[in-house]
């Protein structure tokens, strides 16, 4: 699930810090988009879509965030591709 990107790393840590201080488990991955960073702060993984969404419904009335879940796709399906 993606709660925020930013541009910068210390904007993203500070949010991811914010979370975690609502016991949150955050991670933040970086990607490149028009060849600049970009810095997603994210909650997960999850072990189902219905799990993924109840804490999305969780975080969005803890936070105001506007959390989206996202699938990724499993090494396995990936390396199917």
């Amino acid at each position: 699930m993606q709660v925020a990107a930013f541009s910068t790393r210390a904007r993203a840590d500070a949010q991811q810090a914010k979370l975690t201080g609502l016991s949150l488990s955050t991670y933040v991955e970086q990607v490149r988009l028009n060849d600049k960073p970009i810095y997603r702060v994210r909650i997960g993984p999850f072990a189902s879509e219905t799990e993924a969404e109840a804490m999305r419904v969780q975080v969005v009335a803890k936070t105001g965030l506007e959390a989206k879940v996202y699938k990724q796709k499993r090494l396995t399906d990936a390396a199917a591709s």
